[in-house]
């Protein structure tokens, strides 16, 4: 029987206790994919049915967004943690990216004020 390793992915994932919950599945539970009953249990519709997740259990995000269960012994054998993702750099405004273009697109004239976005009249004034 032929052999396969599972692909590297990195996964989110949670260790689900009973009661109160963080939010993190708030919008699976208005999106009808998640709910809490009564005896301390997370129901997860799944592509493959409806799947139960106890206390202890982890509950993971896979690739595609989908939730599923995943029993502690399981998981520890599987996962390991994975580091943070770096943070993205902070979007610039559209102000700030005409900012950007006029300062590449008018080298500052030496000697001229530091606020002059102005390119020359003419090549000549540049030059010494």
């Amino acid at each position: 029987m032929p052999m396969f390793r599972k692909k590297p992915v990195v996964i989110f994932a949670f260790q689900y206790r009973a009661g109160e919950q963080d939010g993190t599945l708030a919008a699976d539970v208005v999106a009808g994919t998640v709910c809490y009953p009564e005896d301390g249990t997370m129901l997860i519709r799944t592509l493959e049915g409806e799947m139960v997740a106890r206390p202890g259990d982890w509950i993971i995000r896979g690739v595609k967004g989908e939730l599923y269960p995943c029993k502690p012994d399981i998981f520890a054998a599987t996962y390991e943690p994975a580091p943070a993702p770096a943070p993205s750099p902070a979007p610039q405004s559209e102000d700030e990216d005409d900012d950007l273009f006029e300062l590449n697109r008018f080298p500052m004239v030496q000697g001229a004020p530091s606020s002059s976005r102005q390119g020359p009249e003419d090549p000549e004034d540049i030059l010494p």
